[in-house]
């Protein structure tokens, strides 16, 4: 997909599901908390986060940085979930969230 085309996708995207969700407009709290709902709960946030590493022209294999959603959402969710869910959920291997919960502590 052109770049153009992934930035009408992500608008779209944008437009349809994330300014009508009901969810998250339920959530008092900051950006991070928002986000990090997200993060954890939605699948059109992985859709988003694919255009967004198309746009970057980044390739999965190498890593990217963590964002302060990531974080927020690993120092919140680690007790509750497993290792190999937090990487399903943050996309991300396990060997990469292991090191940062390492990090964190």
């Amino acid at each position: 997909m052109k770049k153009s085309e992934l930035i009408i996708r992500a608008g779209q995207i944008l437009d349809k599901h994330c300014r009508s969700c009901h969810s998250i407009k339920t959530i008092k709290g900051t950006k991070n908390e928002r986000n990090a709902y997200c993060l954890a709960n939605c699948e059109v946030y992985q859709e988003l986060r694919a255009i967004g590493d198309q746009l970057e022209h980044r390739d999965p294999k190498f890593p990217r940085k963590w964002t302060s959603e990531e974080v927020f959402f690993l120092k919140h969710n680690f007790k509750q979930l497993s290792v190999a869910e937090l990487a399903k959920k943050l996309g991300r291997t396990e060997k990469a969230v292991d090191m940062k919960l390492r990090n964190l502590r």
